[in-house]
Formats: C-alpha cells, structure tokens, sequence
C-alpha cells in the first residue's frame, strides 16, 4: 500500500473544519492564557496612572489647565482649525488612493531602483575616497576607497546575477499596491492595531514606573531587573500577538483576494475568521518573537546604563557582545520565520509545522526573502516622501490661501505656510504608517503564493498578470532544468526493518529464497489475506472507526470478505492481493479498497477523479517529498481539487497517488491507491512488499472518509 512508514504522532490539526472540537479547545489555550496576562497588565497599568493621579493632585490641576487653555485656543480660532480639519481629510482621502495607484504602476520601476542604488550609491563613495587620496597623497584614504569598491562590485555582481528575481520583486510590489488598493479593509487591522500600540504603550510606561516605585525599599538589583523584565516580556507579548493578528487578518484577505481570480470573496470578516482558526499558534509565536525581542532590549539597555556610569571592563564588553549575539538571533529568528505566519493562516499549520515549513521555503527563496528585506522599505519610503509632499504642498496651499486670510492678525501668510506646511507633513506620517503595514503584509503573502506556485508548476488558480505569469514560468523551466540528484521522491523505510530483513535473508539461502519469502514473510496468499483483514479489522477500532468484520456470503456484504463500517460516509474497506507488477513470484502486492456504496448509473464520467504521477505530483526538491498535487477528472475532481484542507492531510499522510472508481456491477465507488505503487522494497534481487501491513492512521482514515463524503454529494444530485 502507497503511504510513508511513520508512527501516528497526533499532532492536531488547527484547522476548524476538518478535526474534532476537543482538539480545537486543546489548540485555543494560548489565547487563554494570552487574555489572562491582558488582564492583569491593563489592570496593573490602569491603577497605577489613577494611583498617580490621586497621589499628584497638581498634575490632575494642571492638565485640567492645559485643556482648558487648549479649548479656548480652539473655540477662538474654531475657522483656522476648521480649514485645517478639513484641508487633512481632504489630501489624505485624495493621497491614499494616488500613491496605492502609483505604487501599482511604477512600484516595479521604483522597487529596482531601490534595490540597486545602495550597491552604486557604494562604489561611487569608494570611487571618492580613491579620488580624494590620490589627490592629497595619503594611501588611508584610497585603502577605505578600495574596501567601499569591493563591497559594492561584490552587491553589484549579486544583484546583476538575480537580476531576475529583483524584478520579480518589482513585480510583487505592484501586485502588492493593486491588492491593498482592491482591498480597501485591509487598513482597518493596520489602524486597529496603531491604535492599540498606542494605549499599550501608556500602560507599559505606567505599570514599569509604578513597579520600579513599588520595588524600591527591596534594593535588590536582581530581583528589581527579573520583575521589569517579566513585565516588559508580557507588554510585548501583547503587541506581537495583536500584530501578527492584525497582519493575519491582511494575509487571509489578500490570500482570498490572489486565489480567487474570477470572483472577488476577500472581506475583512473571512480575514479574522481565518485568524481565528489558528489564533493559538499565533499566541505561540508571539511569545517566542517577544521573548527573542524582550531579551535583546534587555541587554542593550543594561550595556548603555553600564557605559553611561562609566562603567568599562569586562562585564561592559561581555554585555556589548552579548547584546550583538542577541541582536544577529533575533534578525536571524525574523529572517528563518518570514512565512510562519502566512503558512499559519493560509495552509492552517501549527507552530511547529509553519517554522517548519517557513525554514523548508525561505531556504529555496531566499533571494526573494533577501530582497523583500531590503527591497520593500526603501521602496516605500520613496512612495512616502511623495505621499508627504502631497501632505506639504495641500498644507502650503491650505495656509496660504484659507488660513492667513482668516487670522486676525496681520501674520505674513508665507510664516502661515511654513507653519501648515510642517503640520500637515507631520500629521501625514501617520496614514503612510497605517499604509505601509498592509503593503508589506500584502508582499509577505504574495511571496509566499509565488513559493506556492513555484511547487505547483503554476497551476493553481491566481491573479498574477500575463507579464509576471510569463517571467514566474520562465524561472519555473530554469529551475526544472537544473540537474538535481534523487528530483523524485522515494518512500522511506525504518532502518532496523532494512536491517532485519537482509539478516534474515542470509538464512534463508539454505531453504530456498523464493519459498523463504512466501512463507515467512508473506505467506500463502489467501491465509494472509483473511489474518490482514482481520488486523486490520482490530486496527480500525483502535483509531476509533466503528467496524466489523464480515465473512464472504453475508447479507450486507458486496462481495468476498470485507470490513463494514458504522457511522461513517465509507460503507465498506476490503483487501485485495493483486499479482507482481514485475512478474516476480516472490512480490506479493496488497490493495486497500474504501468502498462508498451509492448508484452510479449515470454518474461515472462525474466521480471520475485521479491523480496521474508524476505529470501532476510537486516535488520538494530538498526533502524529497511530495508537496502537491493535482486531481483530474470529472466533477469529482473539481471538489478535491478545491478542497485544499483535505489536500493538506492527504500530503501529511502521503496519500498522494489515490483513485475513484464507479463500479456499475456492486454500485458503488472505490477508493483505491493507484495500481503499481504499493510500497516494496529490493533486497538482493527479490522485491518485497513490506508496506502491506501499513494501515491507515487516524488522520488518513478522515481524509478517506472525507473524500466519500464529497462522493456522496455528487451521487445524490442526478444528472
């Protein structure tokens, strides 16, 4: 039987829809835990500002003062503060819209440009310093000249030799802008959780100032540093967990967005939802991102306090060079993570699974992650200064024009420009912020669809352009065209199994090898046959499948021997021995039918649906493996392919060569592993199946009967 040797480990599934409810309760915990410490921290926070207050009555006063003074400023000059209201609303409703617009248009133009201009910006300042030393005589500074040249030919050459990728970067980037530009909702998360920064803040500040108050008479360094530490670790998990949530939300929109190219289904509402299937991963990785950050912070505080009491020595470099070591993990962390939190939301990985699978991708991109890295900010950042000169040229005519005619001073209006001017660009930095954190969320999940598309040769469903899909498949024949050792995937076996049966085969010479390996290790076909289905009969239970077994010739059963099955979409599980593929007599083949018993008369082009390796298999060109794969077929196919957390199962458990068949005689459905594809093994000359006793685990069970269910609905719609 076609499946990989491994131990059922029950590792859950996060995924809503496809595993049990007390699983999904096991999956929620963190964010228990996550609520209780919210609690706790904005309770600590919020008493101790009111606990300022009553103890500071003057700065109760004075704030009272402040806003009274405030208010009368205002209510005197409600016309000027009025055409300043309204001149701010008006650019930012204009400005948002035009630099999304531009960055879909020139974002490719403008995101080489940046990716570029640091190697030449480089070796034009080491062609200075070169210049400079040959001109007042001195080696120092051409010897820096020479260093700057190096560097900046060696980035050079780097750029010029993934010349292709950066303009795919360029290409992500306006795909990017044109999602979030489509997807207006996506800036609701952005502006929730600026927001929400902003109160965490307040309230980090005033539980580690009261903390410090309240610590003060234990003068114990020690213990006053783990308590600061512990409370700062908790505030920054709050931000890192409602950060990847928010960013979460984006990723579900703009996946849902990409992968649905003809109908638009993207809303912020799916977005949290899909957040919520996996929120207690999130929480997880949010602590160890917190944790890695706090630590970090941690050491470089305790190093600059150190310094700046003069303290030098020893400790002071061990505590420089630790702060350097904990900087590089935590860069490193972010740089190894970059897909974790798209894998999460978008495949529904655990924690474990999406470092994983984050690690396995960044390894094949990382390229593509080097230059998002370094691409998309400085990208930005040009698309924000001409955000913000929108935001200064709206001030400048605002002042002008609206408010110096308005004072009733006689202020010159160009001080009243100067003044609006650097109000209104201020004031603007604070939707460029909110902008930004969907663009780079947007490119983060569109990357991370191209790795996607990358394993599936291009054919799952998109809104690529017709100029990028052709670039993504000219990268596509590059890669196909590398040489690689062992590119197709190949079953493992335990090594002690290997071990054991080459051992035994040495004994086995005497008796005769082909009697050795029909006896001892198959046995005669039709005993062997009726003690498997009795195992896997017993097999069944264990996993929780309500199942019986039921001799040839019973009233329930279609034909031969076989398993019946209660309380499930599969009605049926048979065995069948099928005869050598090689002609062997020693290889003895075993075949797994999952019976699904409806009429089929009619429906048989429907329920066709099968996968034809290796034209249709994805491989992981690292580990090996299968990482998609594709139906075809009939309606049938069309449901499976859609279907991506079955999918997700069926590559967990290495189900990827499977079978419908309508069997008009028994009326009925057969899901079967393709016929030549069972697991064996070579020792010697003989081919053993040692994969025969390779029963389904828990999880590939579900996916069988999840497969019957979809069969089921097709078979009761009639034609």
């Amino acid at each position: 039987m076609n499946r990989k040797w491994k131990q059922d480990k029950g590792e859950p599934n996060l995924n809503e829809e496809a595993f049990p409810v007390e699983k999904e309760r096991l999956a929620r915990w963190p964010a228990i835990v996550l609520a209780s410490a919210m609690v706790f921290l904005y309770a600590l926070g919020i008493y101790s500002i009111i606990r300022f207050f009553v103890l500071h009555l003057e700065a109760l006063a004075f704030i009272g003062l402040a806003l009274g003074v405030f208010g009368e400023i205002i209510s005197r000059n409600i016309e000027t503060l009025t055409y300043l209201l309204i001149g701010l609303v008006a650019v930012t409703i204009i400005s948002i819209p035009l630099i999304l617009k531009a960055m879909a248009k020139f974002g490719r133009t403008v995101m080489v440009f940046a990716i570029f201009a640091p190697a030449i910006l480089i070796i034009g300042i080491g062609v200075l310093f070169v210049i400079l030393g040959l001109f007042i005589g001195t080696p120092i500074p051409s010897l820096f000249g020479l260093l700057f040249l190096l560097f900046g030919g060696v980035m050079l050459f780097f750029l010029h030799r993934w010349r292709g990728r950066v303009y795919l970067a360029g290409h992500i980037f306006e795909l990017s802008a044109k999602a979030v530009a489509t997807e207006i909702g996506t800036l609701v998360p952005s502006i929730l959780f600026g927001l929400f920064s902003v109160f965490n803040v307040i309230m980090g500040a005033a539980s580690v100032f009261f903390v410090l108050e309240l610590l003060a008479p234990v003068q114990n360094s020690i213990v006053t540093g783990i308590v600061i530490f512990l409370v700062e670790l908790g505030y920054a998990w709050l931000v890192f967990s409602f950060m990847y949530l928010a960013d979460g939300t984006i990723i579900g929109i703009i996946d849902d967005w990409y992968r649905n190219p003809t109908v638009d289904k993207a809303n912020l509402m799916k977005g949290f939802v899909r957040v919520w299937r996996v929120v207690g991963p999130i929480i997880k990785f949010s602590f160890v991102m917190a944790l890695l950050s706090t630590v970090a912070r941690t050491v470089r505080k305790k190093a600059e306090e150190q310094r700046t009491r003069g303290e030098g020595g020893l400790g002071l470099i061990g505590l420089m060079f630790l702060g350097l070591v904990t900087a590089i993990a935590y860069g490193l962390v972010q740089f190894i993570t970059y897909f974790t939190l798209p894998a999460m939301v978008i495949e529904g990985k655990g924690f474990k699974d999406s470092v994983q699978r984050s690690y396995t991708l960044m390894w094949r991109h990382w390229v593509d992650v080097l230059l998002a890295y370094f691409g998309i900010e400085s990208a930005y950042a040009l698309f924000m200064v001409a955000m913000l000169a929108l935001y200064g040229t709206a001030g400048a005519a605002v002042g002008w024009f609206l408010i110096a005619p308005a004072l009733v001073t006689t202020v010159p209006p160009i001080f009243v420009s100067i003044f609006t001017v650097v109000a209104f660009i201020l004031v603007g930095f604070i939707p460029a912020y909110f902008l930004f954190r969907p663009m780079k969320a947007a490119y983060n999940t569109i990357l991370y669809e191209f790795a996607k598309d990358m394993e599936a040769g291009g054919q799952l469903p998109s809104r690529m352009p017709p100029d990028l899909k052709q670039q993504f498949q000219n990268i596509i024949a590059r890669e196909q065209a590398t040489p690689r050792i062992g590119r197709w995937a190949e079953p493992k076996f335990p090594e002690e199994l290997v071990t054991k049966i080459k051992e035994e085969f040495k004994e086995a010479k005497e008796e005769g090898l082909v009697k050795y390996v029909k006896e001892r290790l198959i046995g005669e076909e039709t005993k062997t046959e009726v003690g498997l289905m009795k195992e896997l009969c017993e097999h069944l239970r264990r996993i929780g499948v309500d199942s019986t077994l039921l001799e040839s010739g019973s009233i329930d059963t279609i034909e031969r021997q076989c398993i019946k099955v209660e309380g499930r979409n599969i009605d049926f599980v048979q065995v069948q021995s099928l005869p050598s593929t090689s002609g062997r007599p020693s290889e003895l083949c075993y075949q797994y039918h999952y019976v699904v018993r409806v009429n089929v008369k009619g429906l048989e082009s429907k329920l066709k649906a099968e996968v034809k390796p290796p034209a249709y298999w994805k491989l992981d060109l690292i580990e090996k493996r299968v990482v998609d794969f594709k139906w075809e077929g009939g309606e049938l196919a069309q449901m499976l392919n859609a279907d991506f957390d079955l999918k997700n199962k069926m590559l967990k458990g290495g189900l990827d060569k499977l079978v419908m068949s309508a069997d008009k005689e028994h009326q009925c459905v057969r899901i079967m592993h393709t016929p030549g594809t069972w697991t064996t093994i070579t020792v010697g000359s003989v081919s053993l199946a040692v994969g025969r006793k390779a029963f389904p685990t828990r999880e590939d069970f579900e996916a069988y009967d999840k497969i019957a269910q979809h069969i089921r609905s097709i078979a009761n719609v009639r034609p």
